[in-house]
């Protein structure tokens, strides 16, 4: 969840400020203690900051090494004394807002690794519009009349076709199709996502229809 091979080591927060950003409520533990990451219950350590909002996974609290655990207030007498406690009603959206806040460079794709700007091995129609600071990667096409906005990134092998328009600080996942779309501002699609495919819908014909029904298609 915190590899520090993909991700930095966060800067370590507050209990107090974790039930800040979490929205919820330090009940048990020292407000200036400090959580360096978060953890499943079941790989936590010292330092770690867990959570509970199933009750399947309570066998996992009575052994858990976590420093403090995010959880309903209905788990909390649950929980040993020795750990620090936030309650919250939504104690996964709880903890979401917190590794937000741990890991802001995993809240936004950042392509495949290429340094910036618009690769040579990219092509880019001479009639596309692209404002300052777009990434185009290596094999990505960017087709005629495209309009593309300020820190967007366009990842490697996406395909942008005629006429697309995407805002400001957008990012392209790699293999991505955009055809007939209007993207807006600070949109993430994902790798090998297809948007806006071409026509305008499908009408069964009688021929379709009796093909389908002898293949016992419904």
């Amino acid at each position: 969840m915190s590899d520090p091979l993909f991700f930095p080591v966060p800067t370590p927060l507050t209990l107090a400020r974790i039930a800040e950003i979490g929205r919820g409520k330090l009940v048990r533990g020292e407000p200036n203690a400090v959580i360096a990451r978060v953890a499943p219950l079941d790989e936590a350590g010292p330092g770690d900051l867990s959570f509970i909002d199933n009750p399947r996974y309570l066998p996992l609290v009575a052994t858990t090494k976590a420093s403090a655990l995010v959880c309903a207030p209905k788990f909390t007498v649950r929980i040993p004394d020795e750990i620090a406690v936030v309650e919250s009603g939504q104690a996964y959206r709880a903890v979401a807002l917190v590794m937000a806040m741990l890991y802001p460079q995993a809240m936004r794709p950042v392509g495949v690794g290429f340094g910036g700007g618009i690769s040579p091995a990219a092509h880019v129609d001479p009639s596309a519009r692209l404002e300052p600071g777009v990434v185009v990667e290596p094999g990505a096409v960017i087709g005629p009349d495209v309009e593309i906005g300020a820190g967007t990134i366009i990842a490697a092998t996406a395909v942008i076709a005629h006429g697309v328009r995407i805002g400001r600080d957008c990012a392209i996942g790699p293999g991505a199709t955009l055809q007939h779309a209007l993207i807006g501002n600070r949109v993430i699609i994902h790798p090998g996502v297809r948007i806006g495919q071409d026509g305008f819908g499908f009408a069964m014909g009688p021929a379709a229809i009796s093909r389908c029904r002898r293949s016992g298609a419904s």
